[in-house]
C-alpha cells in the first residue's frame, strides 16, 4: 500500500495528493490502536479504478470513516474541494454529511446540546487534539429559577453533621467562609414538581451529587437513600 500511496502523494493532481493524505490519516489512526493499517479496500483498486471511483464508491456507502479521521482529511471533503470531478449524487452526499459535521463541531452555549455533541464525539474511535476558543464570547441567556427556602438549606446541612448522606464520607473540603462543603440535592428535582422541603433534600458531596444526576445507577443510589435517612418521603 505504501507505494500506491507515494505516487498518489507525487502525483500532479490534486485531488490524489488530497486521498494520499486522507489515507495515511487513517492508516495512523488505525496504528495508533494497535490495528493493521489496512484501508478497507485493495491497493489495485485505485490503480485500476481511479481515485475519483474509488472515492465515489466510499462515500455512496457511508464507510468513509468520520470516526477515524478528521473531517477536513475525509473523503467528503476531498468531493466538496473538487465537486466538478464527481457525480452529482456523490456530491449532495458529500456536503449534506459536511454539514452534519459542521454541526456536531459547532461551538455552543446550549449545555444540553453540549452534552449530544460531546457524546457522538466521545463514541468515534479518535477524538484529534482541538484548537478550541482563545477567547469565549459570552452569550446573553434567560434561565428558570426557583425561591428556595434557606432554612430548608440550613436544616439539611446541619442534619448532615458534616458527611455526605449517600456515602458517609465527611465533607470534601471547607469553604473560604471556614464551612464544611456538602450540596443540597432534592430528590425529586424542583423543575420536575419537586418541593423545597426537608422531606425532599440531602446534602451531598459533590462526587455523590453528580452521580445522582448522571449515573446509570442513579434510582439505586436514590434508593439506598431514602431507606437510610427515615425523614425523606419519596414524591
Amino acid at each position: 500500500m505504501s507505494k500506491v500511496l507515494d505516487e498518489l502523494a507525487d502525483s500532479d493532481d490534486g485531488l490524489e495528493r488530497d486521498l494520499a493524505r486522507a489515507l495515511r490519516a487513517y492508516q495512523n489512526t488505525k496504528a495508533a490502536k494497535g490495528s493493521h493499517r489496512l484501508i478497507g479496500y485493495e491497493p489495485r483498486d485505485i490503480r485500476q479504478f481511479g481515485a475519483v471511483a474509488v472515492i465515489e464508491s466510499r462515500v455512496r456507502k457511508q464507510s468513509s470513516g468520520f470516526d477515524n479521521v478528521p473531517a477536513e482529511l475525509s473523503y467528503e471533503a476531498i468531493v466538496v474541494a473538487y465537486p466538478d470531478r464527481f457525480a452529482d449524487d456523490v456530491v449532495a452526499i458529500a456536503r449534506e454529511r459536511m454539514g452534519r459535521e459542521e454541526e456536531v463541531l459547532e461551538p455552543t452555549s446550549d449545555p444540553v446540546e453540549l452534552e449530544r455533541r460531546v457524546r457522538e464525539l466521545l463514541a468515534r474511535a479518535t477524538v484529534p487534539f482541538p484548537r478550541g476558543i482563545k477567547q469565549p464570547q459570552r452569550m446573553a441567556a434567560t434561565t428558570e429559577v426557583f425561591l428556595r427556602d434557606p432554612r430548608v438549606k440550613a436544616f439539611v446541612l446541619h442534619r448532615a453533621k458534616s458527611k455526605c448522606e449517600a456515602c458517609g464520607n465527611p465533607a470534601p473540603f471547607k469553604t473560604a467562609r471556614g464551612l464544611d462543603f456538602l450540596e443540597v440535592h432534592h430528590m425529586k428535582p424542583l423543575a420536575e414538581g419537586g418541593s423545597d422541603r426537608v422531606q425532599n433534600a440531602v446534602a451531598l458531596c459533590p462526587n455523590c451529587h453528580r452521580a445522582m444526576h448522571n449515573a446509570a445507577d442513579a434510582k439505586e443510589r436514590a434508593d439506598e437513600i431514602y431507606s437510610r435517612i427515615g425523614s425523606l418521603i419519596p414524591e
